[in-house]
């Protein structure tokens, strides 16, 4: 029977969250792939830097303006976490596509894409982008 952690005494409320948070993932079947219906997003738009890069951040909100006019039901990432801890938590909601918006992309004029059940990620202009994701 698995361990599971209480809180004592001497915790703080803020440590007990920590500790839970941290075994809840571990617990979770990493291989789950939620059906695309159930996910409470189709798209999540993830912003690389945005505290640094006005232009990106700019570039983002209008991307993620852009998915809801078009009818696609969009979530704006710009918490400015490292692009790996937006990546997972996307994976772990199950939100079947990423696009991702970075200085790097916007000095190419494309932005990074990639489905959830794909192997490997693809820069693609703004058009082909909405294409894709109009499906």
């Amino acid at each position: 029977m698995p361990r599971v952690d209480t809180p004592s005494a001497t915790d703080t409320p803020s440590t007990v969250t920590v500790r839970r948070a941290r075994a809840w993932p571990a617990r979770a079947a990493p291989a789950r792939r939620w059906p695309a219906a159930m996910a409470p997003w189709n798209v999540a738009v993830c912003v690389i830097n945005p505290k640094n890069d006005p232009a990106v951040s700019a570039a983002g909100e209008a991307l993620y303006a852009e998915l809801n006019a078009a009818g696609l039901d969009a979530v704006l990432d710009d918490r400015g976490l490292r692009a790996g801890s937006m990546f997972a938590d996307i994976e772990l909601i199950g939100i079947p596509h990423r696009v991702v918006v970075s200085g790097r992309g916007l000095e190419a004029g494309t932005f990074e894409y990639r489905a959830r059940d794909a192997a490997e990620s693809e820069n693609l202009d703004r058009e082909t982008l909405l294409g894709k994701l109009r499906g």
